[in-house]
């Protein structure tokens, strides 16, 4: 279920680009959604777990930002 978690995680943060909140409020709208997520998956989304999607999204933002100042400075 760790994989199934992960790809709704993506898609979860393309939906919260939609949203004007603020990246920290994105960030937020998609942690909570994951956590439904993984009540209904019936997986147990413990500490690590959860500092495990942190982190993951951090990273992406992380690359979405780099790879889209590449294609911005072209």
């Amino acid at each position: 279920n760790w994989s199934a978690l992960v790809s709704m995680a993506f898609d979860y943060m393309k939906q919260a680009e939609t949203m004007s909140a603020s990246g920290a409020g994105k960030k937020q709208w998609v942690m909570s959604m994951i956590e439904q997520s993984a009540k209904t998956l019936n997986y147990n989304l413990d500490d690590e777990s959860r500092e495990k999607i942190s982190a993951l999204i951090d990273s992406a933002c992380d690359m979405a930002k780099a790879v889209n100042a590449e294609a911005t400075a072209k």
